[in-house]
């Protein structure tokens, strides 16, 4: 149940089985309750990060930066780059010696997790 209850995860990232996020208890919830007033600033702070990021990244031609439609907003909640011939751990490490947090958030793709394997078949290039 416990693993049901986080994302079904075993393993940080590896999700063995489909699961739910239901960890948000009362007291959660009440703080959350207040910052909430404070959720416009929030995501206006994230967008002025990821502007200066796009900047930043963008015209490096080994990072790809994240899309952007015209007629939305993005209020990045992970700020994720595409990399082009780039190692990804010396990347994250370059990031931390500048004091930049970065995380290879998802090592294992979605349709690689052991618990969507059933849903594509065993001919599928995906797996």
């Amino acid at each position: 149940m416990q693993m049901i209850a986080n994302h079904g995860q075993s393993k940080r990232y590896y999700h063995d089985v489909v699961g739910c996020n239901s960890r948000l208890d009362s007291v959660q919830a009440a703080i959350l309750n207040i910052k909430l007033k404070h959720l416009d600033a929030y995501n206006q702070a994230r967008q002025a990060v990821a502007a200066y990021y796009d900047r930043a990244f963008g015209s490096t031609g080994k990072l790809t930066v994240p899309a952007k439609a015209d007629f939305a907003s993005h209020v990045y909640h992970q700020y994720t780059l595409v990399l082009n011939g780039v190692d990804r751990e010396r990347l994250v490490a370059f990031l931390a010696e500048r004091k930049i947090p970065a995380m290879i958030y998802y090592p294992v793709p979605g349709h690689k997790q052991k618990c969507l394997l059933i849903l594509i078949p065993k001919t599928s290039n995906c797996r």
